[in-house]
């Protein structure tokens, strides 16, 4: 009986109610209790609550393992509904705070843009015009990176898997180091000291 009883407990709840059983027994326990999935005779599992002792013979050893089997499968539905509820508003929490912190990536480094065109219109230094150029370039590829990080999260939410690649850390403490000039104004002053050769 205890076989056929074990061959109808679902295949992922089985090793969790072996081991469960067995500590019982091994520990003489009263009142445990664990949750599986048992087939029903219309072929579908329910949620099993699962309550029992073990009793003994005068000289301790176990003689018996008694207990109850509830049914709580309409209680774990509702759970489960509630925790893919939970779940999705976290989603939803996420998904709004990486869009409203992309809006504000996104406007850095365009300011940045506008801040050095509008610079650049004003000087014929072709020295310091160029230096404004790369400052652009820079900005451009932060942008394009901002936009890449979109489309992975694309990707994620559509199911796709993640592919890594190698990324120019150089561009990206230059284009980091831009911004902060931008923001504070050279208020400390940062300086940036990169090897010539970066991963």
């Amino acid at each position: 009986k205890h076989e056929n009883f074990l061959a109808n407990v679902h295949p992922e709840d089985l090793p969790r109610l072996e081991e469960a059983i067995t500590i019982a027994i091994a520990e003489k326990l009263k009142n445990t209790a664990v949750e599986f999935r048992l087939r029903h005779k219309d072929g579908t599992y329910r949620w099993i609550m699962a309550q029992g002792s073990v009793y003994t013979d005068d000289d301790g050893n176990p003689i018996r393992l008694l207990g109850t089997h509830v049914d709580v499968t309409q209680s774990k539905e509702i759970q489960n509904r509630e925790f893919r509820y939970a779940l999705e508003k976290e989603r939803l929490r996420l998904l709004t705070d990486f869009i409203q912190d992309a809006a504000h990536e996104f406007r850095t480094p365009l300011s940045t843009i506008n801040s050095n065109v509008y610079l650049l219109r004003l000087s014929d230094d072709k020295q310091y015009r160029n230096g404004k150029a790369n400052q652009i370039d820079n900005q451009v590829v932060r942008i394009q990176r901002l936009v890449d990080m979109l489309l992975m999260m694309a990707r994620l939410e559509s199911g796709y898997g993640l592919t890594f690649a190698p990324v120019d850390m150089h561009s990206i403490l230059i284009a980091l180091c831009d911004n902060m000039r931008v923001q504070y104004q050279d208020r400390p002053t940062l300086t940036l000291d990169l090897p010539n050769s970066m991963p």
